[in-house]
């Protein structure tokens, strides 16, 4: 079973520290890492780059894209990455909540009765 999460990356200038390709579904794929320091994973599927969406281009664009925006300062990167679920995972989690424990009212006091009359 398979799990996907996007996230958005914050990326200082430079380089990414990655090879990457186009996948069999013309998404672009990260198939190597060249700087242990990068933030990918090899799997990782780039969506987008500072706002410019990479489902709308080919490698070539993606490659001059990412090159342009290597010294523009701070990027953002949204990349789409795949968790492999292990088959002996539970698939249902339990999960007891207590139950808030009651609060006590205070000791009932009666108010004094305005306008009483005194018989003696």
């Amino acid at each position: 079973m398979t799990s996907l999460q996007v996230l958005n990356l914050q990326l200082p200038p430079g380089t990414l520290g990655v090879n990457i390709q186009e996948a069999a579904d013309g998404t672009c794929l990260i198939v190597s890492k060249i700087k242990d320091t990068s933030p990918f994973h090899v799997g990782d599927t780039v969506l987008s780059l500072n706002g410019t969406l990479f489902d709308l281009y080919k490698q070539a664009e993606w490659v001059n894209t990412i090159r342009a925006s290597a010294q523009s300062g701070t990027r953002t990167v949204v990349v789409r990455r795949r968790h492999t679920i292990p088959a002996n995972a539970p698939t249902e989690v339990h999960v007891r909540v207590a139950s808030p424990k009651p609060k006590t009212k205070p000791a009932f006091t009666s108010p004094a009765v305005s306008g009483s009359k005194n018989t003696r």
